[in-house]
């Protein structure tokens, strides 16, 4: 609902259809109550979502952003 406020449809759309599967079969970080989950992963959400512009004009960041994402998972 907030994407359509924020006229950011196409990337939470794009966001989760890779966070989802990763969120699904590689687990991650558990947080100490349900609230703290849901909060982390909306936050996450909107870190990537408003990122994005940023990070398709930087050529150099897709590539660290590439690298760190390796390491992590």
């Amino acid at each position: 609902m907030t994407a359509l406020l924020f006229h950011k449809t196409f990337e939470m759309i794009l966001w989760m259809l890779f966070f989802t599967p990763l969120r699904v079969h590689l687990g991650g970080m558990h947080a100490s109550s349900h609230l703290k989950c849901i909060l982390s992963s909306i936050l996450l959400s909107y870190l990537c979502i408003f990122s994005y512009p940023f990070v398709i004009e930087i050529p150099a960041l897709v590539g660290i952003i590439l690298v760190l994402s390796i390491f992590i998972v």
